[in-house]
């Protein structure tokens, strides 16, 4: 028989949930994209059902042995920790700006970033981003002769930024934490000797991040920038900032004209990054007219154009050691 009285004492047991917090909200909202535990949770059934061997067949045994063996969980626990990092904030910061910012940034720093794109911004008054490496100077690196640390110091007087990129352009992923603190203290304590301060941004070489890397690297610089597409508006990961590829060979101008409406119309912070700047460019560089013509496109929206860390410091972003 239905019992009216005890749907009435359960619903006096029902309170009101309460909101959850928009820095909360968006932080839940990105582990539940994420979706990665399910790995997480496989990985630790087959170390149980090991713990447990007497539970298992000799066939079904073998297969959890080789399911959590080292050498077979090395590459996919390293595209967990990418995706992870790629979604999982470390230093959430509420992104406030009075207008939409644009910055463009250089990897690696080709000499033919220096000598073409530079100029190109100064006409409009601007000034880029450049990341340095300091073993990299004067050598070539993907068929592209990397600038010197004379060239980036010129770079520097000239009120451009130096970035860090580490000082061997490595994978963060591949090295120990040791080398990889040691490597990063050697290229900023290079760039604060040619530029006269040290770097306050950081991109990650080849777009790679992970957990330990960033738990390594997020408190020594104000921000650090991936390669994830996207404009950086509302909460935004000081560790992780979005960044968008500015290359000959992937989009249009009429889809970079798109971007810059959203970006006018709804505000935020565009990072464009490429790197070397030439009339053949490479599959990860621009020509001249093109950066140009993306330049001019820039200032006919009437958006502001600041180097990294301008941004940076703008919106209060400092290292957090």
């Amino acid at each position: 028989m239905f019992r009216s009285d005890i749907v009435t004492e359960t619903a006096t047991l029902v309170r009101p949930v309460p909101p959850v917090p928009p820095a909360l909200g968006d932080y839940l909202g990105q582990l539940w994209r994420a979706r990665y535990w399910a790995g997480a949770g496989a990985l630790c059934c087959a170390a149980l059902a090991l713990a447990t061997p007497q539970v298992l067949t000799p066939s079904y045994r073998a297969s959890a042995q080789i399911f959590i063996d080292p050498q077979n969980l090395q590459v996919p626990l390293a595209g967990a920790s990418r995706r992870l990092a790629r979604a999982v904030p470390f230093r959430p910061f509420r992104l406030a700006l009075e207008r939409p910012v644009v910055s463009f940034s250089f990897d690696d720093s080709p000499l033919s970033a220096a000598d073409n794109a530079a100029p190109l911004l100064e006409v409009h008054n601007a000034r880029g981003t450049f990341l340095f490496c300091r073993s990299a100077g004067w050598r070539f690196r993907n068929g592209q002769l990397i600038a010197g640390p004379d060239v980036a110091a010129n770079l520097a007087r000239n009120r451009h930024e130096i970035g860090g990129h580490t000082s061997n352009h490595i994978n963060v992923q591949r090295v120990a934490p040791d080398q990889l603190i040691a490597d990063v203290a050697a290229n900023t304590s290079a760039i604060a000797a040619l530029s006269g301060q040290a770097p306050t941004s950081f991109a990650y070489p080849f777009g790679v991040v992970s957990l330990n890397a960033k738990r390594l690297l997020a408190p020594r610089f104000a921000g650090l920038r991936g390669i994830q597409p996207g404009i950086n508006r509302g909460w935004i990961d000081l560790a992780h900032l979005h960044a968008q590829e500015l290359y000959d060979v992937s989009g249009d101008l009429d889809s970079i004209g798109l971007l810059l409406d959203q970006l006018q119309r709804h505000g935020g912070w565009l990072i464009f990054y490429t790197h070397d700047v030439r009339p053949d460019p490479s599959p990860i560089g621009c020509s001249p007219a093109r950066f140009a013509a993306v330049l001019d496109m820039v200032r006919r929206r009437d958006l502001a154009i600041e180097t990294v860390a301008d941004t940076l410091h703008q919106i209060g972003a400092r290292p957090a050691s």
